[in-house]
């Protein structure tokens, strides 16, 4: 007999053998005194065997279902015994393999189905076999408890095994049927789905408090009473494995079965958790992919479900969150093990040279995590949401630099805070006006407003609030410098009052306070003659291929196989005349510019030493578009071309800020072409001869055919040729 036959054949006997032990259980013709026994023995071949002797006789789990599935079914058995056996068909899931053996079972059988029954004990790791009307009804058989079985013993049973499948063992795609079931069936309905039932509480708080325990949690589990405990070291609550599996399951629950209302209830408890753990600093290769990533990843899907300026401000608020509930005195904390795992640690007993009180951050974790967590604003929020957490923060650092000195800058009040916390929202303040300001300019009005009010309580005594002054002083060069800002779309009272403070402050006391202020008050003077035509990528990171427009004639000039090698152009004729009033007062805003960048080298200042490379470049350009003019009225001679040549060379080479240093590079470039430029003849508004200029050189000729030629002179003339 082959092995299918085999088969067919047990399938066969245990039919008869539960019909046979149900009507001696239950057939109302038989004697009471016979039905107790006849019922223990209908229960033992349901749940375990019937016959040992018999190697083909095996009651799996598996093939119990196909059986009972076959004798519920209207008229195969007396009504009396269906009833029976429709109860035990409900009670399959509590088997300790139920729960699988259901899924596979349905599957199989549903008209609608792929699966073979072949295929039905085999993990289904290939195609999407399940279909939509299989996973429903198995979805309905699982998530409702039978009538004689409390919801408390129901899940108590099942949800373990739910669980267990989302670990992935048995394939992706009971991966997707036990997220279904989870999150639809049983979390997703209120009577079992509710915080407080027994579905959230068998389900979902075994991965959240795995996550983050709740208050008097205490993980007995391993220590017997004979235990020897080791003093020396910290008593682990939660240990790695535990951790890793909690945030596998939650991570496979959210993705595998997307439902918006589901994600808030699961991940608002976690979000300091979920933060503390995604950007942990030096954690182990392992640890990284295990927690760190899917927490992160996790954080990242509840800021996007619940996108709120408010929760960026919490967490740079608990940037440097390690833990527990209190944050003067948590009960437990994130831990690293010797070897890079991460763990749960309990604080609130004196072990080893650890007491209780608040866990001790370090400074360059702060470092490390701020980059993390302005990455994270950058995915999830919009440029308005950037921007009005950016106030938020902004306006609580000024009511906290402040408050000792009896500013008046109309902020909420809030509790005070430790010296951790506001180093963090200054370090996050920092961090988003280096990596995003045309963000936080989406708002320029909130950012002027706010501006005004500073530089005007300012002037009264600026020496008192440098701090805060120089900040407001930065968050306007941070607008005015975005591409697209135009000074008329200000409002006109607003405008007039930042220009009149910026003109007081220019005449501090305080060297840097009056130079910033008033290189400020230059800029915004003429910041709506600059050209319109600078891209906005000029003011954002230049790849190291990236060449500026006026970089063209070098270009020509070092290809050209008519120049000797080597060979100098002349001196550069000095083209400065007697200095006008005009030009005097043109010279003076260059000067204090360059003057301006041997001061200003502080990493916050960055963004006004950008904003005066580009005064210089916008300034040399308007030089070149009135060459030739007759009344030009200023010039910029020889001197001065040196001093900022110089101090630009200087700033490409020192200054802390890649984007200055870019800009700086780009503008010396665009000089060292201007003064090129400057050494042809002026040519009125006349069209470039071929070569942009460059074949005509003062009292030189190169290539005489081709320019005469591009002139329509049929003259010809001689040619200079370099000889060897």
């Amino acid at each position: 007999m082959d092995q299918k036959a085999q088969e067919k054949s047990a399938r066969q006997k245990l039919l008869e053998s539960i019909i046979e032990a149900g009507n001696k259980a239950f057939n109302p013709e038989q004697p009471e005194s016979l039905r107790g026994q006849a019922t223990r023995d209908f229960d033992d071949l349901i749940q375990r065997q019937a016959q040992p002797s018999d190697r083909y006789f095996r009651t799996k789990t598996l093939n119990i279902l196909g059986a009972l599935n076959v004798l519920v079914r209207q008229g195969a058995v007396p009504e009396w015994l269906r009833a029976r056996l429709m109860e035990k068909l409900t009670l399959v899931p509590l088997r300790p393999d139920g729960v699988r053996a259901t899924l596979e079972f349905v599957f199989s059988v549903h008209p609608s189905s792929t699966v073979k029954v072949s295929e039905a004990a085999v993990p289904q790791k290939r195609g999407a076999n399940i279909t939509h009307e299989a996973l429903g009804i198995a979805s309905n058989l699982l998530s409702t408890p039978p009538t004689k079985v409390t919801p408390e013993t129901w899940y108590s049973i099942i949800a373990p095994q739910l669980l267990v499948l989302l670990d992935g063992g048995e394939g992706q795609e009971l991966v997707k049927a036990a997220s279904y079931i989870i999150g639809f069936g049983i979390l997703g309905r209120k009577a079992s789905g509710a915080p407080g039932t027994a579905g959230w509480k068998f389900l979902a708080e075994p991965m959240l408090n795995t996550i983050k325990p709740p208050p008097g949690f205490s993980n007995e589990a391993g220590s017997g009473a004979d235990e020897v405990i080791d003093m020396s070291r910290e008593r682990v609550l939660i240990p790695p494995s535990d951790l890793t599996t909690a945030l596998r399951r939650l991570h496979s629950l959210i993705i595998s079965h997307p439902n918006p209302g589901l994600c808030k209830r699961l991940l608002s408890p976690l979000l300091f958790p979920l933060w503390a753990l995604g950007s942990w600093p030096d954690a182990s290769p392992s640890a990284t992919g295990e927690i760190c990533t899917p927490a992160m990843k996790l954080l990242e899907i509840y800021l996007r479900l619940t996108p709120s300026p408010g929760l960026i401000l919490l967490l740079a608020q608990n940037l440097g969150y390690l833990g527990g509930h209190d944050r003067s005195n948590p009960e437990w904390i994130y831990n690293a093990t010797k070897d890079g795992q991460l763990q749960i640690v309990d604080t609130r007993e004196c072990m080893g040279s650890r007491g209780g009180g608040a866990p001790l951050v370090k400074l360059e974790d702060i470092d490390t995590k701020t980059p993390r967590l302005v990455d994270l604003i950058t995915f999830t929020l919009s440029d308005a949401d950037i921007s009005t957490a950016f106030l938020d923060l902004l306006k609580r650092w000024l009511k906290s630099a402040r408050s000792q000195k009896g500013g008046n800058i109309l902020v909420k009040e809030d509790d005070e805070q430790d010296p951790i916390t506001q180093l963090a929202e200054i370090k996050v303040l920092q961090a988003m006006m280096e990596k995003f300001p045309e963000k936080l300019a989406t708002q320029p009005k909130h950012i002027l407003d706010l501006v005004s009010q500073i530089l005007s309580t300012s002037t009264d005594s600026p020496s008192a609030d440098d701090e805060v002054t120089s900040v407001a002083l930065s968050l306007l060069n941070m607008v005015v410098t975005v591409p697209g800002f135009q000074k008329s779309r200000v409002d006109p009272s607003i405008l007039a009052l930042i220009e009149s403070s910026l003109a007081h402050l220019s005449k501090s006391l305080t060297p840097h306070l009056s130079l910033t202020a008033n290189n400020l008050r230059l800029l915004l003077l003429y910041r709506d003659e600059i050209d319109p035509t600078i891209p906005p990528s000029f003011y954002s990171h230049h790849s190291p291929n990236r060449r500026s427009q006026n970089s063209l004639p070098c270009d020509i000039l070092h290809h050209s196989p008519r120049l000797p090698r080597g060979g100098g152009l002349g001196e550069v004729p000095d083209f400065s005349e007697d200095v006008t009033e005009e030009e005097r007062r043109r010279n003076e805003v260059l000067e204090r510019i360059v003057e301006g960048w041997e001061i200003e080298r502080e990493v916050e200042k960055g963004i006004l030493r950008r904003a005066a490379v580009l005064f210089v470049l916008s300034f040399v350009r308007a030089l070149e578009e009135a060459r030739g003019r007759e009344e030009l009225g200023f010039g910029f001679g020889r001197k001065a071309q040196e001093d900022v040549m110089r101090t630009l060379r200087y700033v490409a080479e020192t200054d802390n800020d890649g984007l200055v240093v870019q800009h700086a590079r780009d503008v010396v470039e665009s000089l060292e072409n201007w003064q090129v430029v400057r050494l042809l003849p002026a040519e009125g508004n006349q069209q470039p001869v071929l070569g942009g200029g460059l074949t005509r050189l003062v009292g030189l000729e190169i290539d005489s055919e081709r320019s005469v030629a591009a002139q329509g002179d049929v003259k010809s003339r001689p040619r200079i040729e370099e000889i060897e």
